[in-house]
């Protein structure tokens, strides 16, 4: 195996919450935050919660934050800008299964993270992890009934940063139902 690389699995530390169809974001290569999800409850089953955790690779411990997400949501998505210390949370869905068009930027400098709230969404999208971040851009992919997809195209001006929002199509490209597009990396 020459030129081969291994890879492996390994445990590591459990959250400190069980969830599934949460958002996640590797940050700066050294930490791992989790937002919202389905939570387990023997009394009501799965429901969507919301708490933010975030996982230290190289301690192996999950800390939960403090702050929380203004509503319990499950399938949000996750990403940020290189330059910010700010992590983007977009949409997700609530317990009556209703998406949202809410924003939220989460300040990472904290120890405990603060969360803002920002401009919504041009659409209700029920996000599940479908985002890539390319030329300055957030591509928001699918989560919509209408198979459409956003572009939030970041810019400064003298006094603050702009997100310009922008709709566009995946239709002619890809046929099918987008609402159930899976993640993807562009590098």
């Amino acid at each position: 195996m020459d030129d081969e690389e291994i890879h492996t699995y390994e445990n590591i530390s459990s959250m400190n919450e069980a969830r599934s169809h949460f958002g996640s974001i590797l940050f700066e290569k050294k930490t791992i935050y989790v937002v919202g999800g389905l939570g387990s409850s023997k009394k009501i089953g799965n429901t969507p919660i919301d708490t933010i955790e975030k996982y230290e690779i190289d301690k192996d411990r999950w800390t939960l934050l403090s702050v929380r997400i203004p509503l319990k949501l499950s399938g949000v998505s996750c990403g940020y800008f290189d330059d910010e210390k700010k992590i983007k949370i977009f949409g997700g869905s609530d317990s009556l299964n209703r998406s949202t068009r809410l924003v939220f930027d989460l300040d990472v400098n904290s120890t405990t993270g603060k969360l803002r709230e920002c401009n919504a969404m041009l659409k209700k999208r029920q996000m599940n992890n479908k985002i890539f971040i390319k030329d300055k851009m957030i591509f928001l992919v699918g989560g919509s009934h209408e198979n459409d997809c956003e572009i939030w195209r970041k810019f400064n001006t003298d006094e603050e940063m702009i997100m310009e929002k922008t709709l566009f199509s995946y239709e002619k490209v890809i046929s099918g139902d987008l609402n159930y597009f899976c993640g993807f990396v562009v590098e």
